[in-house]
């Protein structure tokens, strides 16, 4: 998304609470867009100069996270799909994943962005946002929550490396482990 008025580009990665972050910063971007994609569509002063941002997650929890809206969600186009597999564990060994973060964020392998902040310290992070946009800090809403236990009580080893393998470049680039 492109904020000329606050001369900011929000990176809009899916399940990393986009939609809560563009409810205050401006209209969501759909479907998401990457930042190869975003820069195709701003000169390269406004590209150079402005504050570009996103927020990434972990990758297990992501993934989760994303079955768990498929299935609340009878208008997502993979729900009656979704509704096929017994659980979680099915659904990891058959679906394809979401794409990696780190592709929505990176030019030939090179990070775009002057700031990735985490879902895991959404509000915080996005005070850091308001900051530098030059905003009053604001309590993000909480858009398209899903209800579940902890991420880590829903994977076995096999699907444990099921995302550990889809999301290398994820888990390496932004530190993640799997319980953290």
């Amino acid at each position: 998304m492109i904020n000329h008025d606050l001369k900011c580009i929000f990176v809009e990665v899916p399940k990393t609470g986009s939609t809560s972050v563009s409810s205050i910063i401006g209209k969501p971007a759909k479907p998401h867009l990457t930042i190869v994609k975003i820069q195709n569509q701003v000169t390269k002063q406004q590209f150079d100069e402005y504050f570009k941002f996103a927020f990434v997650r972990n990758p297990w929890d992501r993934a989760l996270s994303l079955y768990r809206y498929i299935l609340k969600t009878p208008s997502h186009y993979y729900h009656k799909q979704c509704l096929q597999f017994v659980n979680f564990s099915a659904y990891l060994r058959k679906r394809p994943l979401l794409p990696q973060q780190y592709d929505f964020l990176s030019k030939h392998g090179k990070n775009q962005l002057n700031f990735i902040g985490r879902f895991e310290n959404l509000q915080k992070d996005f005070n850091t946002v308001c900051d530098k946009i030059g905003i009053p800090h604001q309590e993000l809403p909480h858009h398209n929550p899903t209800k579940h236990k902890h991420y880590t009580e829903y994977y076995d080893e096999e699907t444990n490396q099921i995302v550990a393998e889809k999301y290398a470049k994820d888990i390496e680039y932004f530190g993640y482990k799997f319980g953290e």
